[in-house]
């Protein structure tokens, strides 16, 4: 059986181990455009603040490869799918064929239509290069804006402390993190952000980048102007779906896939950021783990089904603990809050359920919080009578 997989992250490795384990005479093709080996991209964080090596966050070597006889293929493009012929072709004009073939693109940045937005510059973090690209640029640098408030903005902007510049996020929302806390959550963590040094402004949006070649400021829509003398862009991400639309598969937000990550097209199916599973693109690390997983045991012909992925958000800044889960604005439920200056606790109970949670400066409670969200502790003996959690 030849299996071909496009794209080296976490999907389409996961799903190359999973082929190997269950199929030994399997033909294994990995294709990339990239030109790293599969990394670790949620430590890009810690490869920006030179707290490791890039050899520390790409944990398997050519000899990984070799040994599982797997083909890996870096720097070539896919260009095109004939799903009839069952073939893929690359920009160099090599033909691959496969009876099964996962498609594990991942996704692109989002870039905002900003005015002087390709001003030399002005960075997305997505690959090592990437990296390279900020940490050699931002040596020097007195003003660095961040524009995006989310988990990778403000943790860019902490890893970038360590170059003495004045760091300040631009977020489009009237609190940090939306999507992962409320309010109340977000008051205490600028709090704890603040005091490491970085600066916020909220509620507001960029209305353009300033500079002759090389960015030197930005305008706000408000009208005010902020010096900025290099700017990472941290506004999301989108499928990389290119490739998709010119075959005609069936897409969305995303590559549409059924509970076996099969798609539209026969023996073709996706997994990862660029797969949309019951209309949702989780554009995170574990869910792309689980479902190249469950793609890798379906093209080998273990029948397994995926029925999404419980999320869990936690911010790698060091110092603070911060743990989101679930739907934490759940109607109809009875909702806990305890806050004081450094921590914060919010818990959505009904019908005896943990449907949501934060936690922000305990990381006990993050740890038990995230065990019964998973369904791996009870909530009835860790609940107080006052609805704190009884940490022991």
């Amino acid at each position: 059986m030849r299996y071909v997989i496009i794209g080296n992250g976490i999907a389409g490795t996961e799903a190359s181990k999973t082929i190997r384990k269950n199929d030994d005479n399997a033909e294994i093709t990995i294709i990339s455009k990239s030109n790293n080996l599969f990394f670790f991209r949620p430590r890009l964080i810690d490869y920006i603040a030179d707290n490791v090596s890039v050899d520390k966050i790409t944990p398997f070597k050519k000899n990984f490869y070799e040994t599982n006889r797997i083909k890996i293929i870096l720097n070539e493009t896919v260009t095109d799918i004939d799903s009839v012929k069952q073939k893929v072709s690359t920009l160099s004009n090599k033909i691959f064929e496969y009876d099964k073939l996962l498609l594990a693109q991942g996704a692109n940045p989002f870039i905002p239509p900003i005015e002087g937005i390709k001003k030399k510059g002005v960075f997305t973090l997505r690959e090592i290069d990437d990296a390279d690209r900020i940490k050699n640029y931002c040596k020097n640098k007195k003003n660095i804006v961040i524009i995006g408030g989310g988990l990778l903005g403000i943790e860019v902007a902490n890893s970038l402390l360590n170059t003495g510049a004045k760091i300040t996020i631009i977020e489009f929302s009237k609190y940090l993190l939306p999507r992962q806390l409320d309010s109340d959550g977000s008051e205490i963590l600028i709090n704890l952000l603040k005091q490491k040094g970085l600066l916020f402004g909220l509620d507001c949006s960029t209305k353009s980048i300033n500079g002759n070649e090389s960015v030197n400021s930005i305008t706000l829509h408000s009208g005010k102007k902020l010096d900025a003398d290099a700017i990472i862009i941290s506004a999301g991400i989108r499928p990389r779906l290119e490739l998709a639309k010119k075959i005609n598969i069936k897409n969305n937000k995303g590559i549409v896939v059924n509970d076996f990550m099969e798609t539209s097209l026969k023996n073709i199916y996706a997994a990862g950021d660029i797969a949309e599973h019951n209309n949702v693109c989780y554009g995170l690390w574990i869910p792309a783990k689980e479902q190249g997983f469950i793609a890798g045991q379906n093209m080998s012909n273990i029948k397994t089904k995926y029925s999404g992925s419980k999320i869990e958000a936690r911010m790698k800044v060091s110092g603070i603990s911060l743990f989101s889960a679930g739907d934490i604005n759940k109607e109809d439920a009875l909702i806990n809050k305890i806050k004081n200056k450094i921590t914060y606790q919010k818990i959505v109970i009904k019908s005896n359920t943990l449907y949501g949670a934060i936690s922000i400066g305990d990381s006990k409670s993050a740890s038990l919080l995230s065990k019964i969200f998973k369904g791996k502790a009870e909530l009835d003996s860790y609940l107080n009578p006052d609805g704190s959690l009884k940490i022991n």
